[in-house]
């Protein structure tokens, strides 16, 4: 986006990039927390597979089970294939609201 608009010219003192300090200041703020919210979810994973660290078979099953339900639940969750399924579905149940699956 930013080769799109130019930068407007600024007399103020701003860094090489034409950032200024506020928004440099806002990005370092966005890197921590973004790693912040990884360190956390890492060891919340690691917390709940706990159960399974001698076990390494079923650490492999867990972490299979894991990618399939992300990937679907991904894929579920797009709203191209939420409203071809309900399409679908309307088809088989023509009085059933929009939006109903069930």
């Amino acid at each position: 986006i930013g080769g799109l608009f130019p930068q407007p010219p600024s007399a103020s003192s701003s860094s090489s990039n034409g950032s200024s300090p506020h928004d440099l200041q806002q990005l370092v703020r966005l890197e921590q927390i973004a790693k912040g919210s990884e360190a956390e979810a890492s060891r919340l994973l690691t917390m709940e597979m706990s159960p399974f660290i001698a076990d390494e078979h079923g650490t492999k099953e867990l972490r299979g089970r894991i990618r399939d339900w992300l990937v679907n639940n991904t894929i579920r969750a797009d709203p191209e294939v939420r409203d071809a399924m309900g399409r679908a579905l309307g088809r088989r149940r023509p009085g059933a609201p929009p939006g109903a699956w069930n």
